[in-house]
């Protein structure tokens, strides 16, 4: 994605410019890339997005190999605040 989308040249950190790229892109958007930067911050608002996630049937397993369960995603949630 970094080269084919960003034209950024093969290296051994791609994927972290890659990731640089894509936040720098959504911010010249003006979407939130942080949970609170959207204004979730409170632990109950969290929670409850954890629930919703938890409870759908689609979030079992997802990802090109079914490895992205509600742990991984719980996990990238907590990391996003």
């Amino acid at each position: 994605m970094g080269t084919t989308v960003f034209s950024l040249p093969p290296s051994e950190d791609l994927a972290e410019k890659t990731v640089d790229a894509i936040e720098e892109f959504y911010q010249q958007l003006a979407m939130p890339i942080r949970l609170s930067d959207a204004n979730i911050t409170d632990q109950n608002d969290i929670d409850t997005l954890m629930h919703i996630i938890e409870s759908r049937d689609f979030f079992k397993a997802i990802g090109e190999h079914g490895k992205i369960t509600p742990n991984v995603i719980k996990d990238i949630v907590y990391s996003a605040r």
